[in-house]
C-alpha cells in the first residue's frame, strides 16, 4: 500500500479550504486525480465524516486493519498505531 499518495491528499487539505471542504462534501470526486492504489481510493471515497480529523481518523483506522501487525506501517512508529487506535477507539 502506498503511502504518499494519501500523504498528499491530507497534506493538501490542510494547506487547501476548498479542497478539505470538497473532500468532506464529495470524497470520490476530490481525490480522484491522486496517485492512490484502488484501495486507498476506495477508502477514501467511501468516507463520510464533518471535519478532516474525523476524515483522517477513519481512513488511519482503515489502513491500521489491513496491516499483519503494526510494525509493518511504514513511516509509523509503533506508539502512534497504538495511540491512534485508543483515539479512535
Amino acid at each position: 500500500m502506498s503511502r504518499e499518495g494519501a500523504q498528499e491528499v491530507f497534506g493538501t487539505a490542510i494547506v487547501d479550504a476548498a479542497f478539505c471542504r470538497a473532500l468532506l462534501d464529495c470524497p470520490a470526486k476530490a481525490v480522484a486525480g491522486f496517485d492512490l492504489t484502488q484501495e486507498e481510493f476506495a477508502a477514501l471515497a467511501g468516507i463520510r465524516a464533518n471535519s478532516l480529523m474525523q476524515f483522517a481518523t477513519k481512513f488511519e483506522r482503515w489502513r491500521l486493519s489491513k496491516a499483519v501487525c503494526k510494525e509493518q506501517l511504514p513511516g509509523w512508529h509503533r506508539q502512534d498505531a497504538y495511540a491512534l487506535e485508543r483515539l479512535a477507539g
